[in-house]
């Protein structure tokens, strides 16, 4: 076994993800994953599949589950398994770390094929107009800043948010997320301004349900 082999063993059994170079833009790596015949799709594998772009396609796929209505604690699962891969985003980690727990859970094959379906035309259309331009927005500090907003939107999704909480900040994070696949520094400050907007959305939303229990409570008491 060669030494580069007992390196990339060594790592998998510690939780990091080895980097594998995939072919071609993001759309067409989740299109071959969503294909293959296996029944279930483990983190484990999914993450051997991605190659240098782990981060931004992971922080994607997870996004882009956020972009569709989901069952009750479905978004605090997402959202929390992003906060872990923002946060080593944030402090400049190189390569992934999961705990083997999580890197062996697994999600039905047809599942994850079908949300692919559902947003393959859009992000084909999105990446259709990015390209490497101004990635200096992307690396170093900025990239670690985008750690941090991706951080600051993961946390919002895990909320109770009523209605479309989960939406907003999951179509700003898949934007942020191509932005680091396609070293895109106008498509990263698109998705922090749409972090912006998601924020104010679900603040607004909190605020709502919060004068309105508020009203209810008052009513209450002053019907009593």
């Amino acid at each position: 076994m060669t030494d580069a082999a007992v390196a990339a063993e060594a790592e998998a059994e510690a939780g990091v993800v080895c980097h594998v170079p995939p072919a071609g833009r993001a759309s067409e790596v989740l299109a071959g994953i969503a294909a293959d015949h296996e029944p279930r799709l483990t983190l484990d594998e999914l993450l051997n599949s991605l190659g240098d772009r782990t981060f931004g396609i992971v922080l994607l796929i997870l996004a882009l589950f956020n972009c569709v209505p989901l069952p009750p604690g479905a978004s605090v699962v997402f959202g929390a398994t992003m906060m872990l891969v923002a946060a080593q985003l944030l402090i400049g980690r190189h390569r992934l770390w999961l705990p083997g727990l999580l890197r062996r859970r697994s999600v039905q094959r047809q599942g994850f094929a079908k949300v692919v379906v559902k947003v393959a035309p859009v992000l084909r259309r999105v990446e259709g107009l990015c390209q490497p331009r101004a990635s200096w927005l992307t690396n170093g500090a900025f990239e670690r800043l985008i750690g941090l907003i991706v951080l600051i939107m993961a946390f919002v999704i895990t909320l109770p948010i009523p209605v479309i909480g989960n939406i907003p900040p999951g179509i700003a994070v898949a934007v942020l997320s191509i932005g680091l696949i396609e070293r895109d520094g106008w498509a990263a400050i698109a998705g922090m301004l749409l972090a912006c907007v998601a924020f104010a959305i679900n603040a607004t939303l909190v605020t709502g349900v919060a004068l309105a229990g508020l009203r209810a409570v008052e009513h209450v008491f002053s019907g009593s």
